[in-house]
């Protein structure tokens, strides 16, 4: 029974490590996300913020279809952001505790995002506010 209580201990030190790591981390996005600029360069975003976790983009003229059309990005995008989440994890249906976030089409509310237009400069930044 000590075992056991020692291994949830640990499973829960854990787990708020790595919540806290990614809060810190959070934030720092979101400082440097603010210096970029409409009309910037793919390679600027990237020298900024990195590589994004995941690249949006728009569907192609042959692969359309309704949904596809309605749930994906209209230009490419560039998606920042955790994919570990305790803030919103306590859910009031099931699974009761999701703490992990998953894009398929769209970015989540809570990233970072660097639309670009046709000619490959930024468009639109996205940063969202830290209330949320």
């Amino acid at each position: 029974m000590k075992r056991m209580a020692v291994c949830a201990l640990v499973v829960i030190v854990m787990l708020l490590a790595v919540a806290a790591w990614d809060w810190r981390q959070a934030s720092s996005l979101a400082d440097r996300a603010r210096r970029i600029n409409v009309g910037d360069s793919r390679q600027q975003v990237e020298r900024v913020l990195g590589k994004p976790n995941n690249v949006f983009s728009p569907p192609a003229a042959g692969e359309t279809n309704a949904l596809i059309l309605i749930l994906s990005v209209r230009r490419e995008t560039w998606a920042y952001g955790s994919t570990f989440d305790l803030r919103h994890s306590i859910q009031p249906e099931f699974p009761f505790f999701w703490p992990f976030k998953f894009r398929l089409f769209t970015p989540d509310s809570d990233d970072v995002t660097i639309e670009f237009g046709s000619s490959g400069k930024v468009v639109k930044v996205t940063v969202p506010t830290s209330e949320q």
